[in-house]
Parts: C-alpha cells; structure tokens; sequence
C-alpha cells in the first residue's frame, strides 16, 4: 500500500485583525500593521489580494 505524503502546512502571512475599532492589516511575519480599514471586509479584501499577489504591497 502506498504511503500517503503529507503536505507542509502553509502558514497565513497576512491577517485581518481589530484594533481600537479600526480592521487592520497585518504581516505576521515581520509583525506589522500593513494597513487600516473602518469596515472588517475592505480589510479582507486587502488580505484576499496580498495572499493572491504579494507584491502588491510594494506597490502600494
């Protein structure tokens, strides 16, 4: 029977979180605020599309 291999688990980079009221955007993995948002889905929007590209924050 073949051995199943199992997948590293790909950590989330980028996170939406709140913050005295206000969504923000943060890289975990440098540990910083990236962004800030007044609603928690324009947040998500933003984590949606560094997710997909991330060069989108040299961009910005």
């Amino acid at each position: 029977m073949p051995r199943r291999r199992t997948q590293p688990q790909q950590s989330v980079r980028y996170a939406a979180t709140e913050h005295d009221g206000r969504h923000q955007v943060v890289d975990q993995l440098h540990g910083y605020a990236l962004s800030s948002h007044a609603t928690h889905a324009a947040a998500e929007d933003v984590v949606r599309e560094l997710t997909v590209s991330p060069t989108a924050a040299i961009e910005a």
